[in-house]
């Protein structure tokens, strides 16, 4: 990451998502580390929100309209398709395996992207 604005927003989401699946994870648990790892995940997410913030937005890598408007659009396709898998699964009655959706929608863009050329 080039700047330091992106690194404290990545590590804003990156945490609010991690407390996420720790406090989920909790509902049918009462194992302690689950919970240090959600607390531990706040603080992360809120020390990424200080420096996000704080930082200027033209350091961002999305500062430029162009790339912008790309990251746009392809989160707004995959939003179509996990929203068109979810209304299938449950039509279909297979709303049990609605939680694989999600990873395969909101893991995707974790994986690193292959470049055509090496």
């Amino acid at each position: 990451m080039k700047s330091r604005r992106d690194a404290g927003l990545t590590a804003l989401f990156l945490g609010f998502f991690a407390a996420a699946w720790f406090g989920w994870a909790q509902a049918e648990s009462t194992r302690r580390w689950l919970l240090v790892g959600s607390i531990v995940s706040l603080v992360i997410a809120a020390l990424g929100a200080v420096v996000g913030f704080r930082r200027p937005r033209d350091e961002s890598a999305l500062h430029d309209r162009a790339k912008y408007r790309r990251y746009g659009i392809i989160v707004g396709i995959e939003f179509a398709f996990a929203g068109i898998g979810a209304a299938i699964l449950g039509i279909s009655g297979a709303a049990a395996v609605h939680p694989d959706l999600g990873l395969l929608g909101g893991g995707r863009p974790l994986l690193p992207a292959r470049s055509g050329s090496r």
